[in-house]
């Protein structure tokens, strides 16, 4: 303890850290607004504040122009049975969560027993895990109905129901729903008007996450697999779609959406509305990390700096997997700390038998759940949480087990028995883990033959892999070299310099902050800590993965708490220096907030200008598509023209009788199909290309080299699976020669002569503007490639030439 006259001799001296702080501030903001946007056609961010203003007031008030689309508030009504959809997915999910959490006698501090722990669960940090249990249960609910062939929307509804039944029969829900506690959390006036300022942000997610999708790995695979099992009535392999068998925690949400909503595409809106909720359950995870172990005011400024950051907004508006990801990666960070502070608590009985207090057994067992969810959203949930918390929580038990037995009779003490609190730990630990991932591991093994499908190849093989295909996948997800170790430490900095401040979608406010949580008055133990896990974080991103950059984002809720730690340093006072017991009290209950140093200034106006320049940047179109208020039909057409201009002209062609009804489509090249409303057979580039299995001879040799089945085999084939046109998209054809690699089998000079056997007709005539694009306005890379490749797809085009991009082609029954 230190004392008070040691604490007040130190208020006597001028401290310099104040205005350090205020100075890095500055120096950062300086920095981050000076960078240039590289994925928005590196706009310099000091020009993009003449804009916001009118971007905010177009959000809330769309302009009616002539030639703008159908929007306003008139339109949120058919918005309305969409939040109604997801609405009841979330009330079952957080009350399966409740359920699950009294099941493992996890008490909570609204409603504590008599014999609760110091530990026990807070308000918030209940809602926390109940949320992120609850969605975990759900997704497993959906994918054990659909393996069984039902896709039964009282199913599901039952089972997301009867938990909650079961719960308010065994014990009432008044001390979860307690509204006097959940004011008392936020009894200071600035923590609610903290939450308040993200309410603007919180109803663009909303709008954003009821808008059609226009991205590319969405529509493939994300709402593409469960768009395919939903029409199918079950949840089977897709051999043609290699990423349907990756652990899909989010993408069982989005097909329960279709499956309570009883229809695929509104159904998908429903469900990325689910997964939307994901950026508020974070938030209140970082909000935990900071009420617990901080203050409360460091909790809410790191809740409010998550809930503002660009990054959070875009991947709540589009249906990757990241949002999961990061969620359940923060709430094994919450529970693993609580883990960490049961496991090292002094047993009052020393004794062989009580290596591992019973205090910790549910906070391990919840950590490995929450660590289990991250990998079930995807696979490198295995090193950002599965793996870091099994190292930590073990090595932890074997230190305690090893203290305790210094201090008993080595003759009492058998050799084995050292061992029982990390055998202890670890079964605890992997039966959470399994408890959420195992089913998909399960899965892919009976399926394929490889638990990790379509990872893991050398060790496990695979269905439907072979080696070519194998090395495919490497080359394609493979993490870049920088050439030399000199060069590998070069790309460390940068890369480091980039998730800072050059990135577009990071927020200022995050790694302005977020260092001077190393000035927290007091003890720093946790804040070394949290600093530890975003270096690991960051670390598996760089070295694990291929540099995708939303891939580093669960890194965000260690980097959001640190940054309210800093802000709430600053606006608390007394930076980096020991407290008292009484100015330890005052700041825990956020009674020591200094109004108008100049520290807390400084942190007031830059928490204003990055809300401002948050708000604006979120309320454009640089975040990703979002239809606000718009007229939901136009949107569906308008992402369908946008994404698949050939897909949107044949559902349209379809549907005004154009083409016949029963028109249905063998897809080469193309795989970017949610929006297509009529049947189709594709593969995606990391599959065995069905052109090529279909029109090719069978044999071990080269695309280019193989030869054609007989005609009469192929059209055979064509009239077995109902096949009536072959869509080519070479456009992306073109792409994925540039990248991946795709087989030459696939060529123009193939389909012209599949022409002249009779097999196709002529390709259809489309509108002016689909299926060409001026070459000349290529980039010279993709010029080249096609001269070289394929000469054929160069066409005359008014006065210049344009390169074929898509065609659609008869099949000839």
């Amino acid at each position: 303890m230190t004392s008070p006259r040691s604490v007040a001799a130190s208020d006597n001296r001028t401290d310099w850290r104040p205005f350090a702080a205020v100075a890095w501030l500055v120096l950062f903001l300086a920095v981050y607004f000076s960078q240039p946007l590289p994925n928005n056609g590196n706009i310099i961010r000091w020009d993009l504040w003449p804009a916001l203003p009118f971007a905010v007031l177009d959000a809330i008030d769309p302009p009616q122009e002539p030639g703008s689309p159908p929007r306003g508030w008139a339109y949120f009504g058919q918005r309305w049975p969409l939040i109604e959809t997801a609405g009841l997915i979330a009330v079952g999910a957080f009350g399966v969560g409740m359920a699950l959490l009294r099941r493992v006698r996890l008490e909570d501090s609204a409603h504590p027993t008599s014999s609760a722990h110091p530990t026990s669960l807070l308000p918030c940090e209940w809602w926390f895990f109940a949320g992120l249990i609850g969605f975990g249960y759900v997704s497993l609910a959906m994918l054990g109905l659909g393996l069984c062939g039902v896709m039964s929307r009282w199913g599901l509804i039952a089972a997301c129901v009867a938990p909650v039944v079961v719960l308010v029969g065994i014990q009432s829900l008044g001390c979860a729903f307690r509204w006097e506690k959940a004011k008392r959390s936020l009894k200071a006036g600035l923590q609610l008007w903290l939450f308040v300022a993200a309410a603007p942000f919180l109803l663009g997610m909303l709008f954003g996450a009821l808008s059609p999708s226009t991205d590319f790995d969405v529509n493939e695979y994300h709402l593409g697999g469960p768009k395919e099992w939903f029409l199918a009535g079950r949840i089977t392999f897709l051999e043609h779609n290699v990423y349907t068998s990756f652990p899909f925690l989010t993408e069982m949400l989005l097909l329960g959406g279709m499956v309570i909503h009883g229809d695929w595409f509104d159904g998908a809106l429903a469900g990325q509305l689910v997964l939307m909720l994901f950026a508020p359950l974070t938030a209140l995870g970082v909000y935990c990390i900071g009420r617990r172990w901080f203050s409360p005011l460091a909790g809410a400024i790191g809740a409010l700096i998550y809930l503002t950051t660009p990054w959070v907004f875009r991947m709540s508006i589009i249906a990757y997997a990241e949002g999961g990801l990061t969620a359940y990666t923060g709430g094994a960070i919450v529970a693993g700390l609580l883990a960490i502070e049961r496991i090292r608590e002094r047993s009052d009985q020393p004794t062989s038998a009580d290596f591992l207090p019973r205090e910790a057994w549910p906070m391990i067992l919840l950590t490995g759940l929450c660590a289990g969810g991250a990998m079930a959203c995807k696979y490198t949930g295995l090193v950002m949480a599965v793996a870091p918390w099994a190292g930590v929580l073990t090595l932890l038990a074997f230190l305690r087990g090893q203290r305790i037995a210094a201090r008993v009779e080595a003759k009492s003490l058998p050799a084995a028995s050292r061992l029982k609190p990390v055998l202890f730990t670890l079964v605890v630990y992997f039966t959470g883990v399994l408890a959420l991932v195992g089913p998909w591991l399960v899965k892919n093994l009976v399926e394929t033959g490889n638990p990790v499908y379509p990872l893991g190849y050398s060790v496990f093989a695979g269905r439907d892999l072979d080696d070519a295909l194998a090395e495919k996948w490497r080359r394609g997800h493979a993490r870049p070299s920088a050439g030399s170790a000199i060069g590998e430490v070069r790309d460390l900095f940068v890369k480091i310099f980039d998730v800072a401040t050059v990135n577009d979608w990071t927020s200022p406010l995050v790694f302005a902050f977020a260092p001077l949580a190393l000035l927290w008055p007091g003890e720093r133990r946790r804040v070394y800590t949290l600093w530890g896990l975003v270096a690991w974080l960051f670390l598996c991103w760089w070295l694990f993965t291929h540099h995708l950059d939303r891939f580093w984002l669960p890194l965000l809720p260690a980097a959001c708490a640190l940054a309210g730690i800093g802000a709430a340093a600053v606006c608390h006072g007394r930076l980096g220096r020991a407290e008292s017991d009484a100015v330890r009290s005052a700041r825990t209950a956020d009674t020591a907030v200094a109004p108008g140093s100049v520290g807390c200034n400084a942190v007031v106006a830059a928490l204003a200008v990055g809300w401002v320049y948050d708000l604006g940047f979120c309320s454009t179109g640089l975040v990703g598509y979002n239809a606000g208020l718009t007229d939901l039909k136009f949107a569906r057409e308008f992402a369908a023209r946008i994404t698949g201009p050939e897909i949107a002209w044949i559902n349209a062609a379809i549907e005004d009788g154009t083409l016949p009804a029963d028109t249905k489509l063998l897809c080469v090249g193309e795989a970017e199909l949610f929006h297509a409303r009529f049947p189709y057979v594709y593969n995606t580039v990391f599959d065995h290309s069905i052109f090529e299995e279909w029109c090719g001879e069978p044999g071990d040799v080269p695309g280019g080299e193989r030869r054609l089945r007989p005609v009469e085999e192929i059209q055979q084939t064509f009239a077995a699976h109902g096949i009536t046109h072959v869509l080519v998209n070479w456009a992306e054809i073109v792409r994925y020669r540039q990248s991946y690699g795709y087989t030459d089998f696939v060529h123009p000079s193939r389909f012209a002569t599949l022409r002249g056997l009779g097999v196709l007709g002529e390709p259809l005539r489309l509108p002016v503007g689909l299926g060409l694009r001026d070459f000349d306005n290529l980039p010279s890379g993709e010029q080249q490639l096609i001269q070289k490749w394929a000469p054929e797809l160069i066409v005359p085009c008014g006065d210049g030439r344009c390169v074929v991009t898509g065609q659609v082609w008869p099949i000839v029954r």
